[in-house]
């Protein structure tokens, strides 16, 4: 398992390369997708097969279930990757997509109130969306159910 932190990290790292807001928000969610999965891999040793068959939606769903009202900073993550999930079927489904009327910096801004974030940089739009991701990215890996706790 990696340490969360590094996990945050690391979605920082190959977001802060991205400069458009739509990419940054693709990007992202293939990141908290592809975190999302390994926890699933490790906490329930789910095989990539079945890994492959669930939609990331599907995912949210099964934590939600599964983690209950116990984890409130699990609860507030599973609420933000349902919003930031919207917005990136709205990046994909509209031709003339804002980001700015979609309410994409508002989600970051509220993320970031929301979930623990390590600010490695100075925050700019762009960057409070990559940190807010980041951030998801790391509480949605991070595993209540292991002893892990999201620092």
């Amino acid at each position: 398992m990696f340490p969360p932190p590094l996990v945050e990290w690391a979605v920082l790292a190959n977001l802060d390369k991205q400069r458009e807001p739509e990419m940054i928000l693709l990007k992202g969610h293939l990141y908290v997708e592809m975190f999302l999965k390994e926890r699933f891999r490790i906490q329930y040793a789910y095989s990539n097969k079945v890994l492959d068959s669930l939609s990331f939606y599907r995912m949210l769903t099964l934590l939600e279930s599964d983690i209950g009202n116990a984890d409130l900073v699990q609860m507030d993550a599973l609420g933000l990757a349902r919003e930031l999930n919207l917005l990136r079927n709205a990046v994909a489904h509209e031709a003339l997509f804002d980001s700015e009327n979609a309410g994409l910096h508002r989600w970051a801004d509220k993320a970031l109130r929301t979930l623990p974030a390590t600010k490695m940089q100075k925050y700019t739009r762009r960057t409070r969306l990559t940190h807010a991701i980041a951030a998801l990215a790391k509480v949605l890996y991070a595993s209540s159910a292991t002893g892990r706790e999201a620092k």
